[in-house]
């Protein structure tokens, strides 16, 4: 790349996005995470790679952007997808946000969502900025891989580690515009110093961890098993399920196929359907759930993003029990029944005898034991593509719908009163400019007269707040006091009778550590007012001497002043009536989806 940069001619690339994989550099560092060596990463690249290898989403700051990611505009949620989004600096992808808010829990955000990628002159993501900064800053080492350092801010990150007596490390092919602050620069490929790394922590990049890790997936709120026989429509009601609740989609039979092209060489190998079925039976008879681990780990992006899964092709009893003895509750498990004339219909061959396979006999689930978390749902012959889903699903995706509408409904008049609002705040600069221009130099001259007579407003109410404050603490110390002395009285009067003097002393000692707080508070308030009445007498005389001084331009200046506050009157009305609409409009459309949802 250096190369053809020096050579004026620029590089080609043949490999999209969606078909890059991470190197053995993205790998390496992923290791180092597991056993705690590596507690940050900083990326300024948009390749995704480093949460596709594995790195947690809580470790990772990608400044620039991922072009897997989209992010709410409303509640900032990110939603990564297998495939890129095909979209660039910050434009809506027009897919919506389905994330739960925080208060209602019933009630999904559905704020426009936009890619993350970032154009020349856009800022950096506050959030990820703070983070990259905070970890620099309290580092003991940072390593800066295979950068020129040449981009700001990104490139001053690691002058904070240094500040804060941490060490620098620089490995890059070429010289960098930090290698005056660095304790060590290495001119190397990064995959060989990383090799090297490992080799001397002895650890081994190859190690797969042999126990399902499902700590990693702690988000995952819902996880639903769809089964059934071959052309039962499973797929199809999966589809679009999984569009309507914005879920990933993952299909066990892709993983099984995969690792069978991937042991065999499918352009010599057979890859009939009952050569992959048998090949996999006897994997399964090793290992029951082993393509359920495969899957996920085939899908590790999609999987650690998305707190909805759906799930199809489960075949065994065994499948089944690994996502329940690993996500409880959290398992829906959704039969899809069909007569045999519906899948024949559908292109299923009975003579083919596929599902009678040893494997896929219990893919049919007719023989599952009951559970509360079974549901089933039959499919006839008008649920084929591009006709209704069952009645019951359908009915929530058209009330979802009336929702949506609702809520966009609500955002397009919210835009259309901005706009205006907007629009009355430009006409009323514009005419205070020509104001302005008109009088000339007086405009300048008298505004720290005006901004002192704010200072004076303000003052006023604070030590109106003040001496009020200071009445009520004195009322407050008044009563306290008395009732101090009543009670004294009444205990004597008591210990005489030998009646409720218990009682009364109790009384007795609250009235005196009210009277004590109140006369404390009686003090404080008065030491305010007097701090607040000098404020207030010191920015009278800066009033009166201003004005006594600038005379001439105060009053050359004071219509457009006045202009300024007319405006400014104006400006507060209309916005409390924009506010007022879009609050009459934000509950309408919350009825409206609480109605629908």
């Amino acid at each position: 790349v250096w190369t053809l940069e020096k050579r004026g001619e620029k590089p080609s690339f043949n490999t999209s996005f969606d078909k890059a994989l991470p190197t053995f550099t993205h790998r390496a560092l992923c290791k180092l995470e597991e056993n705690n060596y590596l507690h940050f990463v900083i990326s300024q690249n948009i390749d995704g790679l480093h949460h596709r290898s594995g790195l947690p989403l809580s470790k990772l700051a990608e400044l620039h952007g991922n072009v897997f990611a989209e992010e709410c505009e409303v509640c900032r949620a990110q939603v990564i997808h297998p495939k890129s989004v095909g979209s660039y600096c910050r434009k809506r992808t027009g897919n919506v946000c389905n994330s739960l808010k925080s208060r209602n829990k019933s009630l999904s955000c559905r704020g426009k969502l936009r890619d993350t990628i970032l154009d020349w002159e856009d800022p950096l993501p506050e959030l990820a900025l703070n983070m990259s900064e905070q970890h620099c800053a309290k580092a003991d080492l940072c390593i800066c891989l295979g950068t020129s350092l040449q981009i700001r801010p990104c490139r001053d990150l690691p002058r904070k580690t240094r500040k804060n007596g941490g060490k620098i490390v620089i490995i890059n092919l070429q010289k960098t515009s930090l290698d005056s602050l660095a304790d060590l620069i290495i001119h190397e490929r990064c995959d060989h110093v990383m090799k090297y790394i490992l080799d001397k922590l002895h650890l081994n990049l190859n190690e797969k961890p042999s126990v399902f890790n499902v700590s990693k997936y702690s988000h995952v709120k819902k996880i639903i098993l769809l089964s059934g026989k071959s052309k039962c429509g499973r797929n199809f009601i999966g589809k679009n399920l999984a569009e309507q609740l914005s879920a990933s989609l993952l299909h066990i039979n892709d993983s099984l196929k995969h690792e069978y092209e991937k042991i065999h060489n499918n352009d010599t190998c057979d890859t009939d359907e009952k050569h992959i079925i048998k090949w996999a039976e006897e994997k399964c008879r090793e290992d029951p759930t082993i393509f359920c681990r495969m899957m996920i780990e085939h899908n590790d992006q999609l999987c650690s993003s998305n707190p909805i899964w759906i799930i199809s092709d489960i075949k065994s009893y065994a499948e089944i029990e690994f996502f329940k003895n690993h996500f409880n509750d959290r398992v829906l498990i959704v039969r899809i029944e069909a007569s045999n004339d519906v899948r024949e219909k559908r292109g299923w061959n009975s003579q083919a005898d596929i599902d009678n396979t040893e494997l896929k006999s219990q893919l049919c689930m007719d023989h599952f034991p009951d559970t509360p978390n079974e549901s089933i749902i039959e499919s006839n012959s008008k649920t084929e593509d591009g006709d209704a889903l069952d009645p019951r699903i359908q009915i929530e995706l058209e009330r979802l719908n009336h929702a949506n509408e609702a809520i966009n409904q609500l955002e397009l008049q919210r835009d259309e009163a901005r706009k205006t609002f907007d629009n009355f705040r430009q006409k009323a600069e514009d005419e205070l400019i020509q104001l302005e221009k008109s009088i000339g130099d007086a405009v300048p001259k008298s505004r720290c007269y005006y901004e002192a007579r704010i200072k004076l407003r303000d003052a006023k109410e604070i030590l109106i707040k003040a001496k009020h404050r200071f009445e009520r603490a004195q009322e407050l110390h008044v009563a306290a006091k008395e009732l101090a002395i009543v009670s004294a009285d009444f205990i004597d009067e008591a210990e005489r009778s030998h009646q409720n003097a218990a009682a009364w002393n109790e009384t007795y000692h609250q009235a005196l550590a009210k009277a004590q707080d109140a006369e404390t508070e009686k003090y404080q308030a008065d030491f305010d007012q007097q701090a607040a009445q000098r404020i207030f007498s010191e920015t009278e005389k800066l009033v009166e001497k201003l004005q006594k001084d600038l005379q001439r331009s105060i009053n050359k200046s004071k219509p457009y002043y006045e202009m300024r506050v007319e405006h400014h009157q104006e400006l507060d009305v209309s916005q409390a009536e924009t506010i007022l609409q879009f609050q009459g409009l934000f509950v309408w459309s919350i009825v409206n989806v609480v109605e629908c949802c």
